[in-house]
């Protein structure tokens, strides 16, 4: 199940919103973003990362903040990440390691769990070009009106599937 806010703009009145989180499409997400990573869509640096034993794909919707100007984008993840104990993961597998994509699939609450981000693709800002970061659960309920830039609070949380 996947979480979100909406905004009504206090200047504007421009309504908005910012979803997080995953669906029940996030197995085909997820190999689609396991199947890009590997061809190199998204670089070599991340295709040699997605060899690593026991490897997972995070690909649940992410909000990205920069922290120049404010901006924001909704996005899937593209990350990869590792197991912190090897063996376990194996142990854990019981010799099938491989899911959709021949990647091992994890849910996010495993990945939240035992796992390590190896490397992964964050956006580059929309408004300044600069580097943006997973916004913080204070940021997530913060956002900039993207018609007129004030910043608003969260009108109400909403959940999807």
């Amino acid at each position: 199940m996947g979480y979100g806010h909406r905004f009504r703009c206090a200047e504007c009145g421009e309504e908005y919103a910012a979803y997080l989180g995953t669906g029940m499409i996030y197995p085909q997400t997820y190999e689609k973003t396991a199947e890009d990573i590997a061809a190199g869509k998204h670089g070599e640096d991340l295709r040699q990362a997605l060899e690593l034993p026991y490897a997972a794909v995070d690909a649940s919707m992410t909000l990205y903040v920069c922290a120049s100007c404010g901006a924001w984008v909704n996005a899937d993840r593209v990350a990869v990440l590792a197991p912190d104990d090897p063996e376990e993961a194996e142990r854990e597998a019981g010799g099938d390691v491989k899911g959709p994509g021949g990647v091992r699939f994890a849910t996010p609450w495993e990945l939240s769990e035992g796992y390590h981000v190896v490397l992964e693709e964050v956006p580059a800002c929309p408004g300044c070009g600069g580097p943006m970061h997973i916004a913080s659960e204070s940021e997530e309920t913060e956002l900039r009106c993207p018609a007129c830039g004030a910043v608003n609070k969260e009108a109400f949380g909403v959940m999807w599937d």
